[in-house]
């Protein structure tokens, strides 16, 4: 029989499990109010978010200092807005906010200009059909919930 012995209790309230890129994104609250919210629209929110990003990565650099060079920050987050990789956790870490970022950040860069449209005239003939029918059965499923 195995004898174990406690050598001290384990407190997981301030743990927190994330992808990598969710701590190389910079802070999306530098200017408190989240885009999707900002009234003059994201490309405002961007504008004045490019003028508050260069402090906060200046102020952090001056104390990164400190660190070894693999446990710094600042280099991963203005990767992150430069390659336009903050956008896709932005997006993962806000489902709320995932069709607006996903429209006007994350399928340009993949695709280009473009609208719903012209993405739908990206798939085949049979995925255009697949996609008809699951639009069918979604729309029945909503009458006989209505019934």
């Amino acid at each position: 029989m195995h004898q174990f012995q406690m050598a001290g209790p384990l407190d997981w309230v301030f743990t927190y499990a994330a992808p990598t890129g969710f701590a190389y994104s910079p802070p999306y609250w530098l200017i408190l109010e989240l885009p999707e919210y900002w009234a003059k629209g994201l490309d405002d929110w961007i504008e004045q978010y490019e003028k508050v990003l260069p402090v906060f990565l200046t102020v952090m650099k001056k104390r990164e200092q400190a660190l070894k060079e693999s446990d710094r920050l600042s280099d991963h987050m203005l990767k992150s807005w430069e390659t336009g990789d903050f956008w896709l956790n932005y997006a993962a870490r806000k489902s709320w906010a995932f069709d607006m970022i996903s429209w006007a950040k994350i399928d340009r860069r993949f695709f280009g200009h473009g609208n719903l449209d012209d993405r739908v005239q990206l798939l085949t003939l049979s995925e255009m059909d697949a996609m008809e029918g699951f639009v069918e059965r979604k729309l029945r499923a909503k009458e006989e919930r209505r019934l």
